[in-house]
């Protein structure tokens, strides 16, 4: 057993952070039916923080399943899904569901949306539906520049050195940074 500090510190982060658990989502995701497999659900739902009715997570894991081997699909294309499945503008869900099937997208998230200063307007659904997917195409895009800044770019490199086991992109490394810095 290493007992040393450096390996306490890299320890914490990883719990910290739950690679592990995104590991595990991100591993086993072309292994499964997600629509029907119990412990996929029960990972994903924890990492992510799904607090959502049974229906509500059969028909988003139903709908899950059915698009995850569409690489091309578009944030505007899920959110409209489950909007019209719930009534519910679900920003946040459709993006770590479009972040698992392509780990190049942003995260919608709280926090992310408080450290760049963006929220949704609107007076009816209609308008923040709308909204919403400007939103989002705004994270991308900002997330996109804030790739190309220096600093970014050495902590995403320092993380990778650090944790190269976990193999993440450098959208889902400025996620966790971004998410972090609260």
């Amino acid at each position: 057993m290493d007992y040393s500090f450096k390996n306490f510190q890299k320890n914490a982060i990883i719990r910290f952070l739950a690679l592990d658990k995104y590991n595990y989502i991100k591993d086993n995701l072309y292994k499964c039916v997600v629509s029907q497999d119990t412990e996929f659900q029960t990972r994903f739902n924890a990492f992510y923080r799904v607090r959502r009715d049974s229906k509500w997570r059969n028909t988003f894991y139903t709908y899950f399943e059915s698009i995850k081997n569409k690489k091309n699909i578009s944030f505007d294309e899920m959110l409209d899904y489950m909007y019209k499945e719930t009534g519910n503008i679900e920003a946040s869900f459709c993006s770590k569901l479009l972040s698992t099937i392509n780990p190049d997208m942003p995260i919608w998230d709280q926090y992310v949306l408080k450290n760049l200063k963006l929220e949704v307007s609107g007076n009816n659904k209609d308008e923040k539906l709308e909204n919403t997917k400007k939103v989002y195409k705004t994270i991308i895009e900002i997330e996109n520049k804030k790739l190309q800044e220096p600093s970014i770019q050495k902590s995403i490199q320092d993380f990778k050195e650090y944790f190269p086991e976990y193999n993440l992109s450098d959208i889902k490394i400025l996620d966790y940074i971004l998410w972090n810095s609260r």
